[in-house]
């Protein structure tokens, strides 16, 4: 494989962590201070949801610190400010109500 389909590759793989850790703090926030039980459908899409919001609330970090130190802690990663994220959301969530 090339080097510049290495780098695209890399660079799509953070963004989409990025990504991801964005939806799952919306979700997290979402769910602490929305009643999501007010209307069935949104209880149902939260119960199947909040598993895997777990499961990124934990594994986005680990997997981002892992490719962050990999890459020799650059700032203009995107690994980076998913770490940031996440540890805002868990501040911020543990913090409301």
């Amino acid at each position: 494989m090339s080097t510049s389909k290495a780098a695209t590759i890399q660079k799509r793989t953070g963004t989409i962590v990025l990504l991801t850790s964005m939806a799952v703090s919306i979700g997290w926030v979402i769910g602490k201070t929305v009643n999501v039980y007010q209307y069935a459908w949104a209880g149902a899409i939260f119960e199947l949801l909040w598993v895997p919001m777990l499961a990124g609330l934990i594994g986005l970090p680990i997997f981002s610190m892992y490719k962050l130190l990999k890459e020799k802690f650059s700032f203009r990663s995107n690994y980076l400010y998913a770490v940031i994220i996440i540890v805002l959301t868990v501040t911020i969530v543990s913090f409301i109500k």
